[in-house]
C-alpha cells in the first residue's frame, strides 16, 4: 500500500471535528479497514498567532486525540492508531489557518 495522507482541520482555538471534516476520517477509516496491517499516524499541530504556546500544545493534542477517536468509532483499534501533537513548535504549511489541523499518514505496515 502507498503512504496515504489527509488533513483534519480545526477552526481556532477548537478541537471538536467540524461536519465539513467527517468524510475525510470515514476514508482513513475505509483505507485502514481494507489494509488489515496499516498502521495511521495523527499528528497535530496549532497555530502561533492565536494562542500561548501552552494553549496550543493543548490544543493540538486535544486535536489529534479528537481525530483518533473518531478513528477508533469508525471501527479501528486503538493499536492500529499512533498519536502525536507538535504545539506551535513546528508549521508544516504556510497560512496559520493550515496549521489547525491533525495530519494522518496511513502507512502499509506496523510501526
Amino acid at each position: 500500500m502507498k503512504e496515504y495522507r489527509d488533513n483534519v482541520y480545526f477552526l481556532i482555538g477548537k478541537y471538536c471535528i467540524r461536519e465539513s471534516e467527517s468524510a475525510k476520517i470515514s476514508a482513513i477509516a475505509a483505507m485502514l479497514k481494507e489494509n488489515p496491517l496499516a498502521v495511521v499516524k495523527i499528528t497535530g499541530y496549532a497555530d502561533a498567532q492565536t494562542g500561548t504556546a501552552g494553549r496550543n500544545m493543548y490544543l493540538s493534542r486535544k486535536r489529534a486525540e479528537a481525530v483518533a477517536a473518531a478513528i477508533i468509532e469508525a471501527g479501528i483499534s486503538a493499536d492500529r492508531i499512533r498519536t502525536e501533537y507538535k504545539g506551535s513548535t513546528e508549521a508544516p504549511f504556510g497560512s496559520p489557518e493550515e496549521n489547525r489541523v491533525a495530519v494522518c499518514v496511513v502507512s502499509g505496515q506496523e510501526q
